[in-house]
């Protein structure tokens, strides 16, 4: 950790963009990340809320308040079409799963993405049971801003559509008064392709340019395996996503909640009874698995896309589907098949408790009054310099990361030496006028020049003489900082 600073870098990046116009942010988003509708909301919502960027756990009470929007869904359309036991199964496990616990602390689109799937699933079975226009234009709303969120809610929605297509055209072949479905769905896509190419241009530039050097690696077999029991692991939400794959002690109860979801699952199919309750909760089941297929096999035969994290989009549909096979276990099952039922509660809240525990203990160690006497330290030990931070190009995030904390200072990005072919994920300062967005305190220069007192940050002390050449000098460090304060050598007499 720097002085006042904790390594946030990739939801940084979010905070700066919120920084920038709408139109800018369109640019910006269409140069290599996902849509632009997550951080034009987070424009949107702070700015009145007067948050600044110093204060990063703001941030995280308007993605908590984004997450938490999915009890609405449950109080209001999913207790309407599906009834009051159903909603309130859906939202316990919307908001008690691990993998909840630390999405509310993520100032990460996936916080957005979890009530939108929700909704645009509950209006799929709205239209499948009522077929009214207001629910056809609220599915439509929904899957639009989901895909204009996520790629992998782009997949979800493609597949989640095409497996309702083909619901209703079986059902329409034995039912005639679903023709009128049939109708409104192709309307519905339609109108969804035509609201959604201006963004398909910018994804096929985004697939051209990183065709050879996509930053997620190939899926390893290991890897798939962990990510059946990703929705249960708990963790820190300041660790590394990785980091539940080196646990082992709570794979046993992980992999149990997974294996007693799934049997609870099989046994609600097997009951005979609620089959469009059923039906609508083996879709939910079947998009889930579909997608999250086409993009392993897209993974292993094309170009890697499957990365944990991003299943976090599935929760409200795996919530949904769990509440509803759990409902008619509960209401027509068997004794067995309710012991299911309380295994997986039973491990889900412990499970729960435990991602509860991790992350209460973490925060309770923090020291506010530290972090201010620390940050005091660094601008004491900034006075007598020209006010520049310079690093090299690897450590260019944490010099952005600066920059939004200590914006009154200048940062430059000088080269190291390293190309970006050698490192894929170091941008071309040199040549790409785009690299250093959205930090707009960030420039890149050729080499050193400090007449004065300067500024290195950096991580790897045996850098600082490399990079600054023999003309430069340390003359001091900041114990516990990657601070390096130095200054023009002398001239020899």
């Amino acid at each position: 950790m720097h002085y006042g600073i904790e390594h946030y870098s990739r939801r940084i990046v979010l905070i700066a963009l919120a920084d920038y116009s709408f139109g800018e942010i369109y640019n910006l988003t269409a140069r290599d990340v996902h849509p632009p509708l997550f951080y034009w909301l987070l424009k949107i919502v702070a700015y009145p809320m007067d948050i600044q960027h110093t204060a990063l756990y703001q941030y995280h009470y308007i993605t908590a308040f984004f997450y938490l929007i999915s009890i609405i869904i449950c109080a209001f359309p999913v207790r309407r079409l599906f009834g009051t036991g159903i909603a309130f199964l859906t939202a316990v496990i919307i908001v008690l799963l691990p993998v909840a616990l630390y999405l509310y602390a993520y100032v990460r689109m996936y916080s957005l993405m979890v009530p939108l799937m929700l909704g645009m699933f509950i209006y799929v079975c709205d239209t499948y049971k009522n077929n009214t226009l207001w629910s056809w234009v609220k599915l439509f709303i929904f899957a639009l801003a989901a895909m204009y969120t996520h790629y992998y809610a782009l997949l979800g929605a493609f597949w989640l559509l095409a497996l309702y297509g083909v619901l209703l055209v079986v059902v329409s072949s034995k039912n005639k008064e679903y023709k009128s479905h049939l109708k409104h769905y192709l309307i519905l896509g339609g109108m969804l392709v035509v609201c959604y190419i201006p963004w398909l241009f910018e994804l096929y530039n985004q697939m051209v340019a990183v065709d050879k050097s996509y930053w997620i690696s190939p899926p390893a077999l290991k890897e798939v395996i962990y990510s059946l029991q990703y929705y249960f692991s708990p963790k820190h939400y300041e660790e590394p996503y990785s980091e539940f794959f080196s646990s082992s002690w709570p794979l046993i109860i992980t992999y149990s909640a997974f294996i007693s979801s799934v049997l609870i699952i099989l046994c609600g199919l097997l009951i005979r009874a609620d089959k469009e309750k059923k039906l609508l909760g083996l879709l939910a089941l079947s998009a889930i698995v579909v997608t999250v297929g086409f993009i392993l096999i897209y993974s292993f035969l094309a170009s890697p896309v499957f990365y944990v994290r991003y299943l976090s989009c599935f929760i409200g549909w795996f919530a949904l589907c769990c509440a509803i096979f759990i409902s008619i276990i509960l209401k027509d099952g068997k004794k067995w098949q309710k012991s299911i039922v309380i295994v997986f509660f039973s491990c889900f809240l412990f499970l729960s408790g435990t991602c509860y525990y991790l992350n209460e203990v973490r925060r309770s160690w923090s020291n506010p009054d530290r972090e201010k006497e620390e940050s005091a330290k660094m601008r004491e030990y900034m006075k007598d310099t020209n006010g520049v931070m310079y690093s090299e190009e690897i450590m260019a995030p944490n010099l952005a990361l600066l920059s939004m904390f200590y914006p009154e200072y200048k940062y430059r990005v000088i080269d190291d030496g390293i190309l970006p072919p050698e490192i894929p994920y170091i941008p071309d300062y040199k040549n790409d006028p785009y690299a250093l967005a959205p930090f707009r305190h960030l420039k890149a220069v050729p080499e050193v020049e400090v007449d004065e007192y300067g500024i290195y940050v950096t991580t790897f002390p045996e850098s600082v003489a490399r990079i600054l050449g023999p003309d430069y000098e340390v003359v001091s460090h900041l114990e516990g900082s990657m601070l390096y304060k130095f200054k023009k050598k002398e001239p020899a007499e």
